[in-house]
């Protein structure tokens, strides 16, 4: 069996969620005797746009494309790229695969999957957010509350920093180069979220009444749905995100309940918590959909003598809220909060291993977070949001405990419980068995994969 596995990042270049699961399955496929190899975009100002390299990373072999938006001239630019469409193209028929499984199509194309169909090749896809339905992926808004579901002109209100109103955002941003061009970074930041401030002030007054900007959402949501419509297969890992696809249309028989699969090796040898505060830890990216603001602000009130916090990951720019980072710093006062910094994946292991507690304080509708379950498979309890698919993996007061999304004073209120009573770490342990192994998942792919190449045959 060859399987062309694609993603819009790919460790060790990137190291979020999805590219981790996607070389965790590509690796475990191999092992089970498939052909493996990967697509995927990386982001080099120093290389040339849409360059393309092929390498071997972990016996994998891999192409990578650059794309840096530089070649944008459009709305339609940003989710739909010739280059990239004829570049996969290519790759498609140097590998020749019998199944091409797309893990994300965001800084690709959407595009891909009718060059894969062209081909007669089956596709699947694995769901990992809402990237699909919603531009922005996670269903927030600009000002970071939670969008009710898709809708052209909320839409438009909500993307008008990228939307073209006959020229007018690509007139402004090149005004605004022109005056960056004689600033340092503090200056270019400044200027830069002050320009977005206004911009957004702009697009909620303007954009609601345009059918351009509409039209150009419009357009979008009709280049997703004709490559959804060319998937043989959707994979998704709770049960949450898999109702929202369903309800935008994706039909039921092509939707597929599908559990991620973890390599083994985070179960390791706890360390002895002994006397001292309790230990609590984050594990992700630094952005605010992560909610780690609330969490901060949270532990502030917590006694430092009697808690710890560690905060491990590496800031992740996000649309308009470019000094999220300083905030979050400025808003931990507590001394017992502890920023340790980037980790590599494959360190989960040993820094689970000096943790008593995991806290997952998303404020958006978290698909199945990779670090819920690795804490449990660590037999770590999780304090995680009650809200999107963190509550189906989180068992409030068996295996964790659950809280009100972005409410610090109720998430304090969970903390203070294992400060209160330290033997709940051991009372909420949970049960490692009940996540599935990378391996065991690499077999489901492959009886799956099997399934759709005979049925095209």
């Amino acid at each position: 069996m060859d399987v062309l596995q694609v993603a819009h990042g790919f460790p060790p270049s990137s190291q979020a969620g999805t590219e981790v699961y996607a070389r965790a399955l590509s690796l475990a496929l191999q092992r089970a005797g498939a052909r493996v190899s990967v697509f995927h975009r990386v982001a080099d100002p120093g290389r040339a746009e849409h360059a393309v390299e092929s390498a071997v990373v972990e016996g994998l072999p891999v192409t990578r494309i650059n794309n840096t938006f530089r070649a944008a001239r459009s709305f339609e630019d940003v989710y739909r790229s010739a280059p990239i469409d004829r570049a996969f193209g290519r790759a498609l028929d140097e590998a020749r695969p019998d199944v091409v499984h797309f893990h994300h199509l965001t800084c690709l194309s959407t595009g891909l999957v009718a060059e894969a169909v062209r081909r007669r090749v089956p596709v699947v896809y694995t769901l990992h957010d809402y990237w699909l339905i919603c531009q922005r992926g996670q269903f927030l808004r600009r000002d970071l509350s939670l969008c009710d579901g898709q809708e052209d002109g909320a839409c438009a209100r909500c993307l008008g920093w990228q939307l073209d109103l006959r020229g007018g955002t690509r007139l402004a941003a090149a005004a605004l180069r022109r005056r960056l061009d004689g600033g340092g970074p503090t200056r270019a930041a400044a200027v830069r979220r002050l320009a977005r401030a206004a911009h957004g002030v702009y697009a909620s007054l303007f954009f609601a009444r345009q059918g351009r900007a509409r039209a150009q959402v419009r357009r979008r949501m009709e280049a997703v749905r004709a490559a959804c419509a060319g998937v043989d297969a959707f994979l998704a890992p709770s049960r949450f995100l898999m109702e929202r696809y369903r309800e935008f249309g994706i039909p039921a028989g092509r939707l597929r309940f599908w559990p991620y699969g973890f390599e083994r090796g985070v179960e390791v040898e706890r360390v002895p918590r002994g006397e001292g505060p309790v230990r609590f830890g984050y594990l992700g990216t630094w952005m605010p959909p992560k909610g780690l603001h609330v969490l901060v602000e949270a532990f502030d009130g917590l006694d430092p003598r009697r808690a710890r916090l560690h905060v491990h990951g590496h800031p992740v720019g996000y649309p308009e809220h470019e000094d999220y980072l300083e905030r979050v710093r400025a808003r931990a006062r507590s001394p017992a909060i502890h920023f340790e910094g980037p980790y590599d994946n494959r360190q989960v292991g040993a820094i689970l291993a000096g943790l008593d507690v995991v806290v997952t304080p998303s404020i958006w509708f978290e698909n199945a977070p990779l670090t819920v379950q690795e804490a449990m498979m660590a037999g770590l309890p999780v304090v995680a949001s009650d809200l999107g698919g963190m509550k189906e993996l989180v068992r409030d007061g068996v295996n964790g405990l659950l809280f009100r999304p972005r409410d610090p004073s109720d998430l304090r209120a969970a903390l203070q419980r294992f400060v209160d009573d330290p033997d709940l770490c051991r009372r909420l342990r949970p049960d490692a068995a009940g996540v599935r192994a990378i391996d065991d998942d690499a077999r489901a792919h492959l009886d799956l994969y099997a399934a759709l190449v005979a049925g095209r045959a």
